[in-house]
């Protein structure tokens, strides 16, 4: 579901960035704009190109971007957190076994007399 949500996010950024940003090489076409959109998600980009197209909304679009992007990964980190801290208290409830050590050592002490 993550997937999806950010592949709509990143196909709203590419026909955004056609529409606004067509002088650019990179966005000449609606395919080479999400290919642009995508390598600029991943951190490769060429933001002067961008700001020769379109002095005003290309930094709009850049900025608005990265902060989606850095959102999408938090949330994706924050979920896997959860999830990881969800099965360790799972586990730690069905063994719960406050004396396993001194359960040990006196089994161990028993066993040695």
């Amino acid at each position: 579901s993550i997937i999806l949500f950010l592949a709509a996010i990143l196909w709203t950024f590419a026909q955004f960035g056609y529409l606004v940003l067509q002088q650019n090489p990179g966005f000449r076409s609606l395919s080479s704009a999400l290919s642009t959109m995508l390598s600029a998600a991943l951190g490769d980009f060429d933001f002067y190109g961008w700001i020769e197209a379109n002095r005003i909304l290309a930094p709009v679009l850049f900025v608005f971007l990265n902060i989606v992007v850095l959102f999408v990964l938090l949330s994706v980190f924050v979920a896997v957190l959860n999830i990881s801290v969800s099965s360790i208290r799972h586990a730690l409830v069905e063994d719960s076994n406050d004396f396993e050590v001194l359960d040990y050592m006196s089994r161990r002490i028993r066993l040695w007399q």
